[in-house]
């Protein structure tokens, strides 16, 4: 992504999905979802049932969000669980929108927490989660903030005709 160095998660934790346990990047996950007051965000983390619930239930719970979702990715996680999506997207706190052209065509989404930016990065080919890479530098957080709100800026809010696109056959429901 534009303005990406590594240099910016030099310290940064990384949570890989391990043969003997592939759930460490989604523990991580919901760890700072539980940690935090407020997330903001864009593209494709982790596409998983039980962060979309984490996500949503802190939502419900008053955590303020801002997202910013592809097509294929709102259409995907919209139809994961459409009842429980619709009651934490209609908090006053959430903010969910959608863009033409975010850079997660590799699956590739990030995060900004309260004291944290992540970076979920997957398998370009087999769109399998890779690592879920997160930091408290300063300079990943300002990174981070400046490409949130470039795509926030140029993003809309969602309508009929987004929620109603079919779920591309790439994507696999969680």
């Amino acid at each position: 992504m534009e303005g990406f160095s590594v240099d910016l998660f030099a310290d940064a934790v990384v949570a890989y999905p391990g043969p003997g346990y592939p759930y460490e990047p989604i523990d991580r996950v919901i760890q700072l979802v539980e940690e935090s007051e407020s997330m903001y965000g864009f593209g494709a983390t982790i596409f998983k049932a039980v962060a979309n619930e984490t996500f949503c239930r802190a939502a419900l719970d008053g955590m303020e969000i801002e997202y910013v979702y592809s097509q294929a990715v709102l259409a995907a996680t919209v139809k994961w669980d459409p009842e429980l999506f619709e009651k934490a997207a209609a908090r006053d706190h959430c903010t969910v929108l959608v863009h033409d052209d975010l850079p997660d065509r590799t699956r590739c989404g990030i995060d900004i927490f309260d004291d944290r930016v992540s970076i979920c990065c997957h398998d370009t080919e087999t769109r399998a989660l890779r690592a879920w890479v997160d930091t408290e530098a300063p300079e990943a957080r300002e990174w981070a903030l400046s490409l949130f709100e470039r795509y926030r800026r140029e993003a809309r809010p969602i309508d009929e005709s987004v929620l109603n696109i079919p779920v591309p056959e790439r994507f696999t429901v969680p």
